[in-house]
């Protein structure tokens, strides 16, 4: 059984890989995969992973270099952060 949060994120990333240029449907999809990345039951975070394995190779498909943070692991964020800081 799929939770709601869910159901709205693959909603939304059908619609924005459609019209990625929709600013409306990008809001649309990063708020639903945020509501996704802030489940605490082990279920959610399991579709977060796979709905982030599938943003990668979204972006991956539209020659973006994508770069996958953990907002709960302060070491990925510093990692992603050096180029910009030194």
């Amino acid at each position: 059984m799929h939770s709601q949060h869910q159901i709205a994120a693959r909603y939304c990333l059908k619609a924005y890989r459609l019209r990625p240029e929709n600013a409306l449907l990008n809001l649309c999809a990063g708020t639903a995969l945020i509501n996704l990345a802030l489940g605490t039951i082990f279920a959610f975070q399991i579709t977060a992973r796979v709905l982030d394995e599938e943003w990668m190779a979204y972006f991956k498909d539209q020659n973006y270099i994508p770069y996958a943070i953990n907002s709960h692991n302060k070491d990925t964020i510093k990692e992603f952060l050096k180029p910009f800081t030194s």
